[in-house]
């Protein structure tokens, strides 16, 4: 290797290791890079033709795979972009049972706010950059699906409740963004061909007809309940089979139904 091609190489490595370390150092607010794939994975068989030549179009994707790569594409950016990372989720007080817009949003600067604005801007046509609207569009109705992206202001959604699964150590949210799906051990591809064989013809006529405040709300519920045992918390928690067993089909359906929504959207957004 010559010397500029060593230089080049020993740069690009330094901001390989910034960018982790910036990761590191940031609260996660975002599905695991899998849960995004997993999504967008059913989302793109949901696709039709007409829709998926317009995707290509406008982020330059032309397969599923590629397609599920572009939705991790706005945490990649926040990590630059910090002002970004309220867009991701919505923060609740402790006694909230509902999203309240006004309250929780202000400004519209939260999950919910932000699908509304990038559907509106690309149904308008009012956007001089579509392939970014749309890459934050595609991510933020993945997140707005994971049930810790409408959670707790006082903790950070869950990133300061502490604990182990099976063992392993990890918080409250990560154990929602891929704590859970890690251990399940099969590639997200599987995974993603096994949800979206079981959507139902039932699922396409009636999820989509939900709003992204009824998504947030779900989330809410989920986050809420007795079993997903965040609300009421203690400074620490351990889980093992039993918790699987309850939530992470819970986890999976969120995510069948975030993909069945998102190519409902896409699919009227890009007719």
């Amino acid at each position: 290797m010559d010397v500029e091609g060593a230089l080049q190489s020993r740069a690009w490595k330094l901001i390989v290791v910034a960018a982790l370390a910036l990761f590191a150092a940031s609260p996660a607010w975002a599905w695991g890079y899998d849960g995004h794939r997993i999504v967008c994975a059913v989302a793109w068989e949901e696709l039709t033709p007409q829709a998926k030549a317009k995707i290509a179009d406008i982020i330059h994707v032309e397969t599923r795979d590629a397609f599920a790569d572009s939705c991790i594409w706005a945490d990649n950016y926040q990590f630059f972009h910090k002002e970004t990372s309220a867009w991701h989720y919505i923060s609740l007080p402790p006694d909230a049972t509902s999203v309240d817009m006004a309250r929780d949003c202000a400004n519209g600067v939260c999950v919910v706010g932000k699908i509304e604005t990038e559907l509106r801007v690309l149904r308008d046509h009012s956007t001089a950059e579509p392939a970014a609207t749309l890459r934050f569009l595609i991510h933020f109705i993945s997140d707005v699906h994971q049930p810790m992206h409408a959670s707790l202001a006082a903790d950070r959604g869950g990133n300061d409740v502490k604990g182990l699964y099976f063992g392993i150590p990890t918080n409250m949210h990560a154990l929602w963004d891929y704590t859970m799906l890690d251990q399940d051990a099969r590639p997200w591809r599987e995974i993603a061909d096994m949800l979206h064989a079981r959507v139902t013809a039932q699922d396409r006529a009636t999820l989509p007809k939900s709003k992204p405040l009824d998504w947030a709300n779900e989330s809410l519920a989920i986050m809420r309940a007795r079993t997903t045992a965040y609300i009421p918390h203690g400074d620490t928690f351990e889980f093992d089979e039993a918790y699987r067993q309850i939530n992470f089909p819970i986890l999976l359906d969120r995510m069948k139904e975030g993909g069945v929504r998102l190519g409902a959207v896409l699919n009227d957004l890009l007719k």
